[in-house]
């Protein structure tokens, strides 16, 4: 039995349960309900990360705190990582239904990373003719190669530098 934030998840061969307080979804062969629990997770988790990013006061401040999350997760000892990014890796290749709801989640969560760069630009954090898109980009694999390491069980000390180098590049526009 694994819990984590809210979630819980039974795993047993003959059926699967994800609880979130009152909700029960009762999964009879887990592989099929894949996107159900995908779309959940999109709408619970995906929807706040992205709510944060794309608020109106949201600026480079915001992309730093929510890189330092990760740091504060592996000091935690948290090996997770994230649904979406763990079955990008696990599902894709298999499940095109599963690839499309990740693919479908990553790209909104660029556009949140390119919003809060366009407020830093209005605000005068980013300088220069830096191409935003690609800076958001660059930020969705920056984070997914951050949830996988995490998923590895990356030592809290590697994480915290990898973040900081990240954080370094970001200060830098």
């Amino acid at each position: 039995m694994t819990a984590r934030r809210g979630y819980l998840i039974r795993l047993s061969a003959a059926r699967h349960t994800v609880l979130d307080d009152s909700i029960e979804l009762r999964i009879v062969r887990f592989a099929d309900r894949v996107p159900v629990v995908l779309d959940y997770y999109d709408a619970d988790r995906g929807a706040s990360a992205r709510a944060r990013l794309t608020a109106d006061e949201a600026g480079l401040p915001t992309i730093r705190h929510f890189f330092k999350g990760l740091t504060a997760l592996a000091e935690q000892g948290s090996r997770m990582g994230c649904l979406m990014c763990n079955s990008a890796i696990e599902r894709s290749l298999v499940d095109p239904e599963a690839a499309a709801r990740v693919k479908d989640h990553f790209d909104r969560l660029e556009d949140a990373f390119y919003t809060v760069l366009q407020n830093a630009r209005k605000k005068g954090e980013v300088q220069g003719k830096r191409n935003l898109r690609a800076a958001a980009r660059y930020l969705i694999v920056a984070l997914q190669g951050m949830q996988v390491s995490l998923r590895m069980g990356q030592d809290p000390a590697s994480v915290k530098n990898v973040v900081r180098i990240i954080l370094h590049e970001v200060d830098s526009w």
